[in-house]
């Protein structure tokens, strides 16, 4: 039984993977909650030890070692981080500097030329920000885009807006085109926002491409965006 790990900027998630398959047995929690030893014990304290841990971070460093003292201290195995390479597993890594894709990109990209294999892949991965990324049929990254997420938009707006009052963890309403108040103009015009980015640039990769774009969106706020 493998242990996955992502650490997120905002939450790490974890699963058991038994024959490369996940199992039922995965979670995730924020990891602004708690002390890093706390959070590793409350998350896999139950769990048996596992063959290996595999750990992939865009978080930060200090983080990423106080997770991996854990794990060395509770199971006695050296964590695996995973890290971008200029070429694998049939992807070639777009980027002038390979290492510096960030890792979540890099295994997103993995996993879409899995599974769609020979396609043009679109994808975006909607987080606390939100990543951009294109796979050609050929399994060449063609490149991407980075922007803020919602909770990023919204927080810069509250926080530098005189007048706008209001917690980015309120749930948003239905959606509708025009807002007759300030909380709903906020929610609806940071959506239509990135959603505006999506389809602009789904479309503009396919004219560029000259081909069909296949379009996948994952990460915390997919489903919000996805209505759209």
């Amino acid at each position: 039984m493998d242990l996955l790990v992502d650490i997120g900027n905002t939450r790490i998630k974890w699963a058991l993977s038994a024959g490369g398959e996940l199992t039922a047995t995965q979670g995730q929690q924020s990891h602004h909650e708690l002390i890093p030893s706390d959070l590793c014990s409350e998350m896999w304290g139950n769990l048996d030890r596992p063959g290996r841990v595999m750990v992939a971070s865009v978080g930060a460093s200090v983080l990423c070692r106080d997770v991996s003292d854990w794990i060395v201290k509770n199971w006695g195995l050296s964590p695996q981080f995973i890290l971008p390479v200029e070429k694998g597993w049939d992807v070639t890594n777009g980027y002038v500097s390979p290492e510096s894709l960030c890792v979540d990109r890099w295994l997103s990209l993995v996993a879409a030329r899995k599974k769609w294999n020979n396609k043009a892949v679109f994808i975006a991965d909607c987080g606390t920000a939100v990543t951009i990324d294109v796979l050609g049929p050929d399994g060449a990254h063609r490149g991407g885009l980075i922007v803020p997420g919602l909770s990023l938009m919204r927080e810069s707006l509250i926080q530098r807006t005189a007048g706008i009052a209001m917690s980015v963890t309120d749930s948003p309403r239905d959606h509708a085109l025009l807002a007759a108040d300030t909380r709903s103009a906020v929610m609806g015009g940071t959506l239509y926002t990135l959603v505006s980015v999506l389809d602009r640039t789904i479309h503009d990769v396919g004219v560029e491409m000259n081909q069909s774009i296949y379009p996948v969106i994952t990460g915390g706020d997919a489903m919000e965006l996805q209505a759209l």
